[in-house]
């Protein structure tokens, strides 16, 4: 079973994209996909929420789907991004490739389409996923490293308290984190060293 996948479709075509929407949901495991009618839609949409996934229409009247996928990168450089076409050319592949795009493919008539397109896309989000969970582990090992070093140079207990919050919000990437002392004798915690949390 496939984790939720949330998919934005910009195309100038809203029947098209509406067609487009429920083929993808209805053959992509745990697939949502909320459409726009243009770049502007698109960009409005991806400030608002959180997407495994963009496919752009490459002629749009407002501008292409190549200077989307630039002004996408610039913002949010990891997201899969799809450049999917019915004006494909061996140029404009190659210049989506140059600037980017995760995947190329054209449009065409029949069903067949829709489940390639649910197949890449569902390819692209899984290694997405896998890679940023890669990147996390690999950051927390390098935070752990780190704390084992300083605990290991002699430094006081303190020091190595504040470091410890610092080094553990920032791998796990938390607004708060805080090392508490049990105090037996009242019965309650005392703050020894904490992130994001008032004095």
């Amino acid at each position: 079973m496939y984790r939720q996948v949330r998919v934005l479709h910009v195309d100038d075509d809203p029947e098209f994209a509406e067609v487009a929407a429920t083929f993808l949901e209805r053959v992509g495991d745990g697939f949502t996909v909320e459409t726009a009618a243009n770049v502007s839609d698109g960009l409005a949409r991806l400030a608002e929420a959180s997407f495994d996934c963009v496919v752009s229409d490459y002629d749009m009247p407002e501008t292409n789907g190549i200077a989307f996928l630039e002004t996408v990168r610039s913002e949010y450089p990891d997201i899969p991004f799809v450049l999917f076409t019915g004006k494909g050319s061996e140029e404009v592949a190659s210049e989506a490739v140059s600037k980017g795009v995760s995947d190329y493919l054209q449009k065409g008539h029949g069903t067949d389409r829709y489940t390639l397109l649910a197949n890449r896309i569902q390819n692209l989000v899984a290694q997405h996923r896998a890679e940023a969970g890669l990147e996390s582990r690999i950051e927390q090992q390098s935070a752990l490293a780190a704390l084992g070093t300083s605990a290991l140079s002699g430094c006081e207990r303190q020091t190595l308290f504040e470091e410890a919050v610092e080094l553990v919000s920032d791998a796990l990437g938390t607004e708060y984190s805080k090392v508490l002392e049990y105090r037996p004798d009242s019965d309650n915690f005392l703050l020894r060293a904490g992130v994001g949390w008032q004095d």
